[in-house]
């Protein structure tokens, strides 16, 4: 199913599909860095363009004290790696079925761009899942989000109270990344 969300332009990228565990292939052989970024915004964050998502990004990190902007601004435009072109977003939770985007671009992968792809495929997920089973409302009682019937199976949370936590995992590999940034409640 072809979605209009995934139709949307994000600025930098020149394609954005669902994907599968199995388009992603094997992590076996590739480098693999954990924990990259600090606590590092929400998957909620609103967004209007890259440019943008990097001053918000750089103005929480200062405003926090968590780095400072020079810092903030250098390891977002860091490169993961000369070459690489696409990235493989996992989201883990909170689903029953992950999901997986593949995003393609025609810049060279930075870590300030994972971070934005990343966000992007959040709000996809909860898009999509929208699309498929409209908003199941809470749990009676209490403020979790009730389970929704779509192709992920969203629980327990909104897309509003989660927040990335700081711990990651990505595995470069020649011509790929794939990314898996963790979130909280």
């Amino acid at each position: 199913m072809q979605t209009s969300i995934l139709n949307s332009s994000f600025d930098i990228f020149t394609n954005i599909e669902l994907s599968s565990q199995s388009a992603i292939g094997k992590l076996d052989g590739s480098t693999i860095i954990q924990d990259i970024l600090p606590y590092a915004m929400e998957p909620r964050q609103q967004i209007t363009n890259y440019d943008d998502f990097v001053n918000t990004f750089v103005s929480k990190m200062t405003d926090t004290s968590i780095l400072d902007a020079d810092v903030a601004k250098l390891l977002f435009n860091t490169k993961v790696k000369d070459g690489i072109f696409t990235i493989y977003t996992i989201i883990e939770y909170p689903v029953r079925e992950s999901a997986i985007f593949k995003f393609e671009t025609s810049s060279e992968i930075t870590y300030g761009i994972l971070l934005y792809a990343y966000t992007i495929a959040y709000q996809l997920m909860y898009a999509l899942e929208e699309e498929d089973d409209a908003d199941p409302g809470h749990i009676p009682g209490m403020v979790n989000r009730d389970t929704s019937n779509g192709r992920f199976g969203i629980w327990g949370h909104d897309i509003g109270d989660l927040a990335y936590n700081g711990r990651s995992q990505v595995w470069i590999h020649d011509h790929r990344v794939v990314c898996n940034f963790i979130c909280d409640s």
